[in-house]
């Protein structure tokens, strides 16, 4: 392509009804441009001095968050891009890379102060390309947010479900290799021939120590002791796995002098009654375990359930505040616990109960905690307190970080869609306005304190039931 036309820019369908004379006027101040396939028309952090107009061939448009490339899409012929008319854009925040051979209509920005003056039209089609390009990409990026947020909690929750459900899997594996010695040891308890009073009593001793449960108030040096001590009484008594039986046993209470005691009842030898304590114990530790093991797990799905709401509607309806941080707390707990913040709560018994849709308000909590422990990454004290108390008729949450602070610059921006202090590869900026949008939706507000070593984001919800907007 050698020449422009005002045909060739009516590619625009914008430009539609735009006067023959204001096209013109652009074709004779822009220039074309010849891109092969590959070749940058822009890459992030190159300043935007130009409006550009596809007009063959075509642009992909990609961008970096968590060290991850996120393709936007391919402009294609008739699609506009590049810095436009009253447009606050300073630098490319993307890469526009041609997928084919592509023909660019390029106007310096040194040219829009007389587009403004003298061209109504085509002015009015460039300001209405600005106000969907702003609506297009908010709406994309409040996408990637969700995102970006979902793969954190997702991670987090992958682990804390991947540690009981393994410990799952080792306990079910050990109880059924277990198990399988199981019946030779009924088969000698049966040779000796115990009586009534002889099994009452040792089981009366086995269902005091498993009721006691295992022992803590043995050091490992004083537990080592006792496990040897036991073990040599064993093994002088005919036993074969004496030290695995002995570690059971002393687990549970079961050392040296309650041994003689049961030695004593049964008159007989002891090899075939110790074992199978020590088996009765081994079963209930494992049982324990997996019970354990899968109350976590029910309790992490019941926090995934309590925080998304997933099995009802999203409508408002009253909702205790503190469940859903806690919730909140519980879908973040490995980051903190990676972390190592210490985590103090204060929330006051009369905390009223607030009207919200509580996946949105929940995702005011993921927000802030999340940040929050993201501001203690290299905090020497690493403390985040959270607390709530009533204010008249208002549910009032703190949420505050020992991290180094906002300077006073930033903490006036921090509301703002898109101002973000992270880097380009890490952050939306769209997390704290998403917050604060959700806040005043729900009839309330929103503000933040912060001085070195302590940052303080205070969150006011009307309580009661309120109509969003």
């Amino acid at each position: 392509m050698n020449t422009i036309t005002p045909t060739t820019l009516r590619i625009v369908p914008e430009f539609a009804d735009v006067p023959e004379q204001q096209l013109a006027w652009l074709c004779q101040h822009g220039q074309l441009c010849a891109l092969q396939p590959d070749d940058y028309l822009f890459q992030r952090d190159e300043p935007s001095d130009h409006l550009y107009i596809v007009l063959s061939g075509g642009i992909e448009i990609t961008f970096k968050q968590q060290d991850q490339v996120r393709r936007f899409g391919v402009l294609v012929p008739g699609n506009v891009t590049g810095v436009l008319p009253f447009s606050r854009m300073t630098h490319a925040q993307g890469y526009g890379q041609a997928v084919e051979k592509t023909d660019i209509f390029a106007l310096h920005r040194d040219h829009f102060p007389t587009l403004i003056r003298e061209h109504f039209e085509l002015i009015r089609s460039l300001v209405h390309m600005l106000t969907t390009r702003v609506r297009d990409f908010t709406a994309q990026q409040q996408q990637n947010e969700k995102l970006m947020a979902l793969g954190k909690l997702s991670a987090g929750l992958a682990h804390e479900l991947n540690n009981p459900a393994s410990a799952i899997v080792r306990s079910a594996t050990a109880l059924s290799e277990h198990l399988v010695a199981q019946p030779e040891r009924f088969k000698r308890i049966l040779q000796i021939r115990l009586n009534d009073d002889q099994v009452d009593a040792v089981t009366a001793l086995l269902f005091e120590k498993l009721k006691a449960g295992p022992r803590t108030d043995l050091s490992l040096m004083q537990k080592a002791s006792a496990e040897d001590e036991l073990a040599e009484f064993l093994e002088d008594g005919g036993m074969a796995d004496a030290y695995a039986a002995a570690e059971s046993l002393v687990e549970y209470g079961m050392g040296l002098p309650e041994l003689r005691q049961v030695a004593d009842t049964v008159g007989v030898d002891l090899a075939p009654v110790a074992g199978w304590l020590a088996g009765v114990i081994s079963t209930d530790k494992l049982v324990g375990e997996i019970k354990d093991a899968s109350g976590r797990i029910a309790g992490l799905v019941k926090a995934v359930k309590g925080y998304t709401h997933m099995d009802r509607a999203p409508e408002a309806e009253e909702t205790d505040l503190v469940t859903g941080i806690r919730s909140t707390l519980t879908m973040l707990q490995h980051k903190s616990r990676q972390s190592q913040v210490s985590i103090e709560e204060n929330f006051a018994a009369d905390l009223p109960k607030v009207s919200v849709i509580v996946g949105e308000i929940n995702q005011v909590w993921t927000n802030l905690i999340d940040n929050a422990l993201d501001a203690m990454a290299t905090a020497p004290t690493k403390v985040l307190r959270l607390s709530g108390q009533r204010d008249g008729d208002c549910a009032v949450i703190k949420i505050q970080d020992s991290g180094s602070g906002i300077p006073a610059d930033v903490k006036a921006r921090v509301f703002e869609p898109f101002f973000t202090t992270k880097p380009m590869d890490q952050g939306t900026g769209l997390g704290l306005d998403v917050v604060r949008r959700i806040v005043l939706r729900h009839g309330g507000s929103i503000e933040v304190e912060s001085e070195p070593g302590q940052t303080v984001f205070t969150v006011w919800l009307p309580s009661g039931s309120k109509k969003l907007a």
